[in-house]
Protein backbone atom coordinates (compact mmCIF):
# COMPACT_ATOMS: atom_id res chain seq x y z
CA UNK A 1 0.00 0.00 0.00
CA UNK A 2 1.39 3.54 -1.25
CA UNK A 3 1.98 6.26 2.14
CA UNK A 4 1.44 9.05 0.21
CA UNK A 5 -1.64 9.96 -1.61
CA UNK A 6 -0.27 13.29 -2.32
CA UNK A 7 2.13 12.52 -6.26
CA UNK A 8 1.95 15.19 -8.38
CA UNK A 9 2.74 13.05 -10.96
CA UNK A 10 -0.84 11.29 -12.08
CA UNK A 11 0.66 8.00 -13.40
CA UNK A 12 2.45 7.25 -10.94
CA UNK A 13 -0.75 8.18 -8.37
CA UNK A 14 -2.54 6.33 -11.36
CA UNK A 15 -0.35 3.31 -10.47
CA UNK A 16 -0.54 3.46 -6.66
CA UNK A 17 -4.15 3.54 -6.95
CA UNK A 18 -4.29 0.00 -9.25
CA UNK A 19 -1.88 -1.55 -6.64
CA UNK A 20 -4.42 -1.30 -4.17
CA UNK A 21 -8.13 -1.65 -6.27
CA UNK A 22 -6.84 -4.04 -8.32
CA UNK A 23 -9.57 -3.31 -10.64
CA UNK A 24 -11.03 0.19 -10.13
CA UNK A 25 -9.54 3.07 -12.06
CA UNK A 26 -8.98 6.68 -11.98
CA UNK A 27 -10.73 7.87 -15.56
CA UNK A 28 -9.32 11.26 -15.27
CA UNK A 29 -6.75 13.34 -14.29
CA UNK A 30 -8.07 13.81 -10.66
CA UNK A 31 -6.57 11.98 -8.05
CA UNK A 32 -9.13 9.85 -5.94
CA UNK A 33 -7.66 8.75 -2.90
CA UNK A 34 -6.96 5.38 -1.21
CA UNK A 35 -7.09 4.49 2.24
CA UNK A 36 -6.32 1.12 3.85
CA UNK A 37 -5.67 0.03 7.47
CA UNK A 38 -3.05 -2.13 6.19
CA UNK A 39 -1.31 0.74 5.22
CA UNK A 40 1.68 1.61 7.90
CA UNK A 41 -0.20 4.19 10.94
CA UNK A 42 2.21 6.45 10.07
CA UNK A 43 0.94 7.04 6.44
CA UNK A 44 -1.07 9.26 5.09
CA UNK A 45 -2.80 6.43 3.42
CA UNK A 46 -4.21 5.29 7.12
CA UNK A 47 -7.44 6.42 7.97
CA UNK A 48 -8.07 6.36 11.12
CA UNK A 49 -6.24 9.83 11.81
CA UNK A 50 -7.56 12.74 14.90
CA UNK A 51 -6.74 15.49 12.20
CA UNK A 52 -8.40 13.40 9.25
CA UNK A 53 -11.72 13.15 11.75
CA UNK A 54 -12.17 10.24 9.55
CA UNK A 55 -13.96 6.89 10.41
CA UNK A 56 -12.67 2.92 9.57
CA UNK A 57 -13.84 1.26 6.36
CA UNK A 58 -17.25 0.12 6.60
CA UNK A 59 -16.23 -3.21 5.43
CA UNK A 60 -12.76 -5.15 5.05
CA UNK A 61 -9.68 -2.71 4.76
CA UNK A 62 -10.09 -0.54 2.13
CA UNK A 63 -11.86 2.63 1.13
CA UNK A 64 -11.36 5.30 -1.25
CA UNK A 65 -11.74 9.46 -0.65
CA UNK A 66 -13.21 11.59 -3.42
CA UNK A 67 -14.13 15.29 -4.04
CA UNK A 68 -17.51 16.17 -5.49
CA UNK A 69 -16.05 19.70 -5.65
CA UNK A 70 -13.38 21.51 -4.58
CA UNK A 71 -12.95 25.02 -2.64
CA UNK A 72 -11.37 27.37 -4.90
CA UNK A 73 -12.11 25.88 -8.01
CA UNK A 74 -15.65 24.64 -8.27
CA UNK A 75 -15.17 22.72 -11.55
CA UNK A 76 -12.95 20.36 -9.87
CA UNK A 77 -14.27 16.47 -9.56
CA UNK A 78 -12.86 13.43 -8.89
CA UNK A 79 -14.13 9.48 -9.86
CA UNK A 80 -13.58 6.13 -9.75
CA UNK A 81 -14.30 3.35 -12.62
CA UNK A 82 -14.75 0.02 -12.74
CA UNK A 83 -15.67 -2.86 -15.16
CA UNK A 84 -18.30 -5.15 -13.99
CA UNK A 85 -17.42 -8.57 -13.48
CA UNK A 86 -20.66 -9.22 -15.98
CA UNK A 87 -22.28 -6.95 -18.09
CA UNK A 88 -26.02 -6.17 -17.00
CA UNK A 89 -28.97 -7.65 -18.61
CA UNK A 90 -31.51 -5.62 -20.97
CA UNK A 91 -34.97 -5.44 -19.40
CA UNK A 92 -33.64 -6.50 -16.16
CA UNK A 93 -34.08 -4.60 -12.73
CA UNK A 94 -30.98 -4.17 -10.77
CA UNK A 95 -30.37 -2.44 -7.24
CA UNK A 96 -27.25 -0.42 -6.85
CA UNK A 97 -25.36 1.37 -4.33
CA UNK A 98 -22.55 2.24 -1.69
CA UNK A 99 -21.66 3.33 1.45
CA UNK A 100 -20.88 6.70 1.87
CA UNK A 101 -19.31 8.84 5.12
CA UNK A 102 -17.91 12.13 5.44
CA UNK A 103 -14.56 13.51 6.41
CA UNK A 104 -13.12 16.69 8.18
CA UNK A 105 -12.26 17.71 4.55
CA UNK A 106 -16.15 18.05 3.84
CA UNK A 107 -17.76 20.95 4.59
CA UNK A 108 -20.86 20.29 2.61
CA UNK A 109 -23.69 17.35 2.81
CA UNK A 110 -23.12 14.66 -0.35
CA UNK A 111 -26.44 14.49 -2.29
CA UNK A 112 -24.32 14.93 -5.66
CA UNK A 113 -23.28 11.29 -5.97
CA UNK A 114 -24.37 9.27 -8.93
CA UNK A 115 -23.48 5.97 -11.06
CA UNK A 116 -23.05 6.22 -14.44
CA UNK A 117 -23.23 3.09 -15.95
CA UNK A 118 -21.90 2.71 -19.92
CA UNK A 119 -20.98 -0.10 -22.22
CA UNK A 120 -17.21 1.24 -22.66
CA UNK A 121 -14.70 3.23 -20.34
CA UNK A 122 -15.70 7.14 -19.88
CA UNK A 123 -13.59 9.57 -21.38
CA UNK A 124 -12.77 12.58 -19.52
CA UNK A 125 -13.24 16.47 -20.38
CA UNK A 126 -9.71 18.61 -19.84
CA UNK A 127 -8.53 21.99 -20.57
CA UNK A 128 -6.14 24.66 -19.85
CA UNK A 129 -8.71 26.09 -17.18
CA UNK A 130 -8.01 22.87 -14.85
CA UNK A 131 -11.79 21.25 -15.62
CA UNK A 132 -11.78 17.95 -14.43
CA UNK A 133 -15.31 17.13 -15.02
CA UNK A 134 -17.61 14.09 -16.73
CA UNK A 135 -20.00 15.21 -18.94
CA UNK A 136 -23.06 12.11 -18.91
CA UNK A 137 -25.55 11.72 -17.02
CA UNK A 138 -25.97 8.77 -14.62
CA UNK A 139 -28.83 6.85 -14.86
CA UNK A 140 -28.93 6.44 -10.29
CA UNK A 141 -28.81 9.47 -8.46
CA UNK A 142 -29.29 9.97 -4.47
CA UNK A 143 -31.02 12.36 -2.59
CA UNK A 144 -29.64 11.34 0.60
CA UNK A 145 -27.60 13.48 2.45
CA UNK A 146 -24.90 12.68 4.65
CA UNK A 147 -22.49 15.22 6.55
CA UNK A 148 -21.35 13.36 9.21
CA UNK A 149 -18.34 10.43 9.34
CA UNK A 150 -21.25 7.24 10.73
CA UNK A 151 -21.13 5.22 6.91
CA UNK A 152 -25.14 5.89 5.88
CA UNK A 153 -26.07 3.45 2.53
CA UNK A 154 -27.00 5.15 -0.40
CA UNK A 155 -29.02 2.88 -3.06
CA UNK A 156 -31.62 3.06 -6.24
CA UNK A 157 -32.79 1.39 -8.97
CA UNK A 158 -31.53 0.67 -12.30
CA UNK A 159 -33.42 -1.06 -15.71
CA UNK A 160 -30.26 -1.63 -17.76
CA UNK A 161 -31.35 -0.34 -21.43
CA UNK A 162 -28.20 -2.09 -22.52
CA UNK A 163 -25.72 -4.21 -22.00
CA UNK A 164 -23.73 -1.97 -19.40
CA UNK A 165 -20.13 -3.29 -18.55
CA UNK A 166 -18.64 -0.35 -16.51
CA UNK A 167 -19.40 1.52 -13.68
CA UNK A 168 -18.18 5.30 -12.90
CA UNK A 169 -19.06 6.98 -9.74
CA UNK A 170 -18.63 10.80 -8.76
CA UNK A 171 -20.12 14.30 -9.05
CA UNK A 172 -22.10 14.53 -12.44
CA UNK A 173 -24.15 17.39 -11.56
CA UNK A 174 -23.33 21.43 -12.04
CA UNK A 175 -24.45 22.24 -8.42
CA UNK A 176 -21.63 23.90 -7.13
CA UNK A 177 -20.48 22.92 -3.43
CA UNK A 178 -17.80 24.78 -1.27
CA UNK A 179 -15.63 21.83 -0.08
CA UNK A 180 -17.51 18.01 -0.73
CA UNK A 181 -15.27 15.59 -0.03
CA UNK A 182 -16.43 11.87 0.68
CA UNK A 183 -15.70 8.17 1.58
CA UNK A 184 -16.76 5.53 -0.15
CA UNK A 185 -17.19 1.78 0.57
CA UNK A 186 -18.96 -1.41 -0.45
CA UNK A 187 -20.08 -0.77 -3.73
CA UNK A 188 -22.45 -3.21 -5.24
CA UNK A 189 -25.04 -4.01 -8.56
CA UNK A 190 -27.20 -6.82 -7.33
CA UNK A 191 -29.50 -7.83 -9.93
CA UNK A 192 -33.10 -8.45 -8.44
CA UNK A 193 -34.08 -11.98 -9.17
CA UNK A 194 -37.55 -13.58 -9.19
CA UNK A 195 -37.38 -15.64 -6.04
CA UNK A 196 -38.78 -19.00 -5.66
CA UNK A 197 -39.54 -20.07 -2.76
CA UNK A 198 -40.25 -23.66 -1.73
CA UNK A 199 -43.72 -24.28 0.70
CA UNK A 200 -42.51 -27.67 2.11
CA UNK A 201 -39.66 -29.16 3.57
CA UNK A 202 -38.81 -32.38 4.48
CA UNK A 203 -35.81 -32.47 6.68
CA UNK A 204 -35.40 -36.32 6.95
CA UNK A 205 -31.98 -37.43 5.70
CA UNK A 206 -32.93 -38.40 1.93
CA UNK A 207 -31.20 -35.30 0.51
CA UNK A 208 -34.28 -34.34 -1.00
CA UNK A 209 -35.82 -30.62 0.50
CA UNK A 210 -34.11 -31.15 3.22
CA UNK A 211 -33.43 -27.72 3.58
CA UNK A 212 -35.47 -23.77 3.07
CA UNK A 213 -33.44 -23.34 -0.13
CA UNK A 214 -34.60 -20.39 -1.68
CA UNK A 215 -33.62 -20.42 -5.38
CA UNK A 216 -32.57 -16.47 -6.97
CA UNK A 217 -31.41 -15.47 -3.06
CA UNK A 218 -28.31 -13.31 -3.04
CA UNK A 219 -26.24 -14.16 0.07
CA UNK A 220 -26.02 -11.52 2.70
CA UNK A 221 -28.88 -9.50 1.61
CA UNK A 222 -32.04 -10.92 3.28
CA UNK A 223 -33.39 -11.73 6.62
CA UNK A 224 -35.52 -14.57 7.53
CA UNK A 225 -37.98 -14.95 10.42
CA UNK A 226 -40.12 -18.22 10.77
CA UNK A 227 -42.75 -18.14 13.35
CA UNK A 228 -45.34 -20.43 14.27
CA UNK A 229 -49.13 -20.49 14.15
CA UNK A 230 -49.34 -18.68 17.32
CA UNK A 231 -47.10 -15.88 15.96
CA UNK A 232 -43.88 -16.77 17.96
CA UNK A 233 -40.58 -16.09 16.18
CA UNK A 234 -39.15 -19.60 16.33
CA UNK A 235 -36.00 -18.87 13.82
CA UNK A 236 -33.94 -15.73 13.01
CA UNK A 237 -31.61 -14.99 10.17
CA UNK A 238 -30.06 -11.69 9.43
CA UNK A 239 -27.60 -13.03 6.65
CA UNK A 240 -30.20 -15.90 5.37
CA UNK A 241 -28.10 -18.54 2.85
CA UNK A 242 -30.46 -21.02 2.71
CA UNK A 243 -29.01 -23.44 4.76
CA UNK A 244 -31.86 -23.86 7.52
CA UNK A 245 -33.32 -27.14 7.84
CA UNK A 246 -36.15 -27.05 10.29
CA UNK A 247 -34.08 -26.57 13.14
CA UNK A 248 -36.09 -29.83 14.61
CA UNK A 249 -39.54 -28.02 15.16
CA UNK A 250 -41.97 -30.90 15.02
CA UNK A 251 -43.82 -31.10 11.96
CA UNK A 252 -46.57 -28.70 10.88
CA UNK A 253 -47.53 -25.33 9.57
CA UNK A 254 -45.05 -22.37 9.89
CA UNK A 255 -45.32 -18.59 8.61
CA UNK A 256 -41.97 -17.24 6.72
CA UNK A 257 -41.19 -12.98 6.63
CA UNK A 258 -38.35 -12.67 4.01
CA UNK A 259 -37.23 -9.09 4.05
CA UNK A 260 -34.01 -7.56 1.94
CA UNK A 261 -31.55 -6.05 4.27
CA UNK A 262 -30.88 -2.33 2.20
CA UNK A 263 -34.60 -1.66 0.59
CA UNK A 264 -38.10 -2.70 1.24
CA UNK A 265 -39.07 -6.13 -0.68
CA UNK A 266 -40.39 -8.71 1.49
CA UNK A 267 -42.16 -12.41 0.98
CA UNK A 268 -44.05 -13.90 3.46
CA UNK A 269 -46.00 -16.97 3.27
CA UNK A 270 -46.40 -20.54 4.73
CA UNK A 271 -44.37 -23.10 4.86
CA UNK A 272 -44.86 -26.97 6.28
CA UNK A 273 -42.44 -29.09 7.99
CA UNK A 274 -42.90 -32.94 6.82
CA UNK A 275 -40.44 -35.57 8.19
Amino acid sequence: MPCDIYVTNITETKMQFNAVFKNWMLPTYATTDPYSLLSDRACLTYPIRDFWDMPAPKHGNNMIGLYTTRLGNQNYREYVSVELNDKLDVGHQYLCGFYVASSSESNSSANVLGMYFSTDTVTHSYDDTFVFSLNYSPQVTFATVNDDKNWKLYFGYLTSEQEFAHLTIGNFRDRAQDNGYNLIDSVFVERIEKLIIPNVITPNGDCCNNKFEIIGLQINRWNLKIFNRWGQEVYYSKNYSGDWDGGNLASGVYYYHLAHRFVDISYKGTLTIFY
